[in-house]
C-alpha cells in the first residue's frame, strides 16, 4: 500500500512541474527598439516563429521571419528557438527555448526557457510571452 501511495504522490508532483529561466550574457546589450530576424524552424507547423515576431513587434521592435539568413543588413538580433512538444490527451508545448544571437557571429546575447508539464500547460502564445518577458526582465 505504501509504495502505491508514494507512486501516486510522485506522479502528482512531477505532473505539475514548471521552470522559467533566462540569462543575458555579460557585456551583451539588448537594444530597445531593435531590428530582429526570427529564423523559422523547418519543422514549425505551430506558428511559433510568428508568435515570437508578433511579441517583439508588440514591444516596439521590428521583426521579420525567414528560413535562412537575415535578408536585411540592418538586423541587430538573430532569434532562434527550439520547441519540444508532447502528447497527453492532446499535443502541448512542453519546452520552449528562445535565443537572441548576434547575426554576424552567432554569439549568444540572451536566452530564455520555459518548461511546462501537461497539468500546467499554457498556449504557445503565452509561453512565447513569458520567455521573452523573462529575457527582457519585465515584471
Amino acid at each position: 500500500m505504501l509504495p502505491a501511495l508514494v507512486a501516486v504522490l510522485l506522479s502528482c508532483v512531477t505532473g505539475c512541474s514548471h521552470d522559467l529561466s533566462s540569462a543575458v550574457m555579460p557585456d551583451a546589450e539588448i537594444a530597445r527598439p531593435a531590428v530582429y530576424f526570427v529564423r523559422q524552424s523547418p519543422k514549425d507547423d505551430s506558428g511559433i516563429a510568428e508568435f515570437i515576431a508578433r511579441d517583439l513587434r508588440h514591444r516596439g521592435n521590428e521583426a521579420t521571419i525567414g528560413m535562412g539568413e537575415p535578408d536585411r543588413p540592418d538586423v541587430q538580433v538573430l532569434v532562434v528557438y527550439e520547441d519540444r512538444w508532447m502528447w497527453d490527451m492532446s499535443p502541448y508545448l512542453l519546452t520552449l527555448r528562445i535565443d537572441f544571437r548576434e547575426p554576424d557571429t552567432n554569439v549568444l546575447l540572451a536566452t530564455g526557457k520555459s518548461y511546462r508539464t501537461s497539468l500546467i500547460r499554457k498556449t504557445p502564445v503565452m509561453m512565447v510571452r513569458e520567455v521573452i518577458a523573462a529575457i527582457f526582465q519585465d515584471p
